[in-house]
Formats: C-alpha cells, sequence, structure tokens
C-alpha cells in the first residue's frame, strides 16, 4: 500500500480471482475521485456523502442514516442492486446484479478486489 503524508491511501494492491491487482486512488483533500485498477476506473460523485460512481453507466447509491447503502439504482431511478452488512462489513445477500462501491458507513470499496474496504474519511 501506498499512502500520501497526510495518511491517505493512493495505492493498493490485494488479489482477485487468483491474481494481483493494484488499485490507484486520485483524491480531492481525502475523498476518493477515481479509483483506476487494471483497465477498470471508477469515478465517484459526491454532494454532503457520496451520491454516486460511474464505471459504465452512473448508478446512484440509497443509504441509510449511517451513509451504508442499501440499495443503488441507474440513471432512471429502477433499483439494479439492493444488500445489507454484517456489522463487521461483510455484504450479505446482495439481489439483482450490479456491484455497491460504496461501502460500510459510505467507505470506497476497490472496484476489483471484492470485500477491500476503504474508509473514505481517511483512505
Amino acid at each position: 500500500m501506498v499512502y500520501d503524508g497526510l495518511g491517505n491511501r493512493l495505492e493498493m494492491t490485494g488479489y482477485a480471482d487468483g491474481q494481483s491487482v493494484t488499485t490507484q486512488y486520485a483524491l480531492d483533500g481525502s475523498q476518493v475521485l477515481t479509483a483506476k485498477a487494471a483497465e477498470l476506473t471508477t469515478t465517484y460523485l459526491y454532494g454532503l456523502g457520496p451520491i454516486a460512481e460511474l464505471t459504465d453507466a452512473w448508478a446512484y447509491s440509497l443509504p441509510d442514516g449511517s451513509s451504508t447503502p442499501r440499495q443503488m439504482t441507474d440513471a432512471s431511478g429502477a433499483v439494479t442492486l439492493t444488500t445489507s452488512f454484517t456489522y463487521w462489513e461483510n455484504t450479505l445477500a446482495p439481489h439483482r446484479t450490479g456491484n455497491i462501491i460504496f461501502g460500510y458507513f459510505g467507505g470506497v470499496i476497490s472496484p476489483r478486489i471484492s470485500g477491500v474496504g476503504v474508509n473514505s474519511a481517511k483512505i
């Protein structure tokens, strides 16, 4: 892992599907603007908190009161994914297709490394 002088994560390497994958983060302060892993780049949109992500198409996060996403919608507002989490950030029973990039408490999850969470307040 590579960090800047303020302790923000700029790069991490993990394993997905038996392969080593390196994800590089572009930041604005401590917020992740983009995450690039291999050929996949994900761009994030913020307001007061995480709003949406763009990989192939825009997907909008519908969080609960703790900023943990429970659903994702497409640009037309159709729910494309619902999920729930354990107390320890593990995803339980996602329904439908898609990927929730904003994880437990609104942290950013690596776009290629399943289950690797990054707290966007201090990555």
